[in-house]
């Protein structure tokens, strides 16, 4: 629905952005096929099945590179549009993005062990387990620095934005923490239970949920951009034309900001002379 909405009201979006979005969908549609799968052979064909308890569903396993293939995009998207605001792009890409990169890179390996010998005591062994461990830690890392970055980007330019469109910053402010917040806490959660409950793939659970997140973060930031306008007074659309683009927009840039930054300047008559004064 998220991917439909997108595609209906934002037909002159760039092709790269075009493109993203039909690769989270087309992902994330995989990941649920290979759920599905793995919940039908737990199911159906192996029910009661005890001989094949302690073997790994492939599906189960497997819907971890769908996973990776969103998060990795999806963060590299994020910190790509924070790098462009703050005028320090090569900074943030040159931190966020390897670390990233990591994430796929460990899933990869994780999926190589447990494909290898497909059992539940390969997945919870030291070795195996430090893997995914250390993965969970940086994705979570990433999504609240991520979070944490909009949140600052949006708070050093309350001051400087005119009272009238400070109402629109507060949402902004809602959409900066709910960008890296859900995945993040998720991130967390499976961190915690890995290492609270060792031997046991009870983090599984909280992993599943991983992928949409990912996936409508980045829908629902470039859906946003019509809702924000949508509740935005016409009469104030100038004034906070600036906000909009910058949080869903990553072709919008620090200088267009900076540029639209500055308050303009306002005209009045004193005794018949024209002078400029301050908003």
């Amino acid at each position: 629905m998220q991917s439909l909405i997108y595609f209906v009201n934002y037909p002159d979006d760039t092709k790269i952005l075009k493109a993203l979005v039909v690769w989270l969908w087309v992902t994330d549609t995989a990941h649920t096929a290979l759920v599905i799968q793995a919940a039908y052979t737990s199911l159906v064909p192996d029910f009661c099945n005890y001989a094949r308890v302690a073997n790994i569903i492939p599906g189960y396993l497997w819907q971890i590179l769908p996973t990776s293939l969103v998060a990795l995009p999806s963060q590299i998207f994020f910190t790509y549009r924070i790098g462009q605001f703050s005028n320090r792009k090569w900074i943030f890409f040159a931190l966020l993005a390897p670390a990233a990169a990591y994430e796929l890179a460990g899933a990869l390996a994780f999926i190589a062990f447990g494909a290898i010998t497909p059992t539940d005591q390969t997945l919870v062994s030291v070795k195996v387990s430090s893997i995914f461990t250390a993965v969970q830690g940086t994705a979570a890392g990433i999504d609240i620095l991520i979070s944490a970055s909009l949140v600052y980007l949006l708070y050093v330019r309350w001051e400087n934005v005119l009272p009238r469109s400070k109402n629109i910053l507060r949402k902004l402010l809602i959409l900066s923490i709910n960008t890296g917040s859900w995945t993040a806490l998720f991130a967390i959660f499976t961190l915690i239970t890995i290492l609270v409950y060792k031997n046991t793939l009870i983090y599984a659970a909280l992993y599943y949920p991983l992928c949409p997140l990912y996936c409508n973060t980045v829908l629902a930031n470039l859906n946003a951009r019509t809702l924000i306008r949508d509740r935005l007074d016409p009469s104030h659309e100038d004034d906070a034309s600036f906000l909009t683009p910058v949080f869903v927009d990553p072709r919008f840039s620090h200088k267009q900001a900076s540029h639209l930054l500055v308050r303009p300047p306002v005209c009045e008559v004193t005794s018949g002379v024209f002078s400029i004064v301050l908003d």
